[in-house]
């Protein structure tokens, strides 16, 4: 596994995150919503479990940017 970004990266919907190999494969998970990367609870090299969170967004709320 590899971590793309770090703690207090603003994020878009589609920014790559982490890259996952599973059986010589590489998957890229990518940024579900806009907003900036608030923990990272996994390490480069790390086996992770299906389910597993692998990084967690604080989504920006648009009703706050809108005032």
């Amino acid at each position: 596994m590899r971590v793309l970004v770090s703690v207090g990266d603003r994020v878009s919907p589609g920014d790559p995150m982490v890259v996952m190999e599973a059986m010589k494969m590489e998957l890229v998970i990518k940024a579900p919503e806009q907003g900036v990367v608030a923990s990272i609870p996994v390490a480069a090299g790390d086996a992770v479990e299906v389910d597993q969170v692998v990084a967690v967004i604080d989504v920006d709320d648009e009703a706050d940017a809108a005032d």
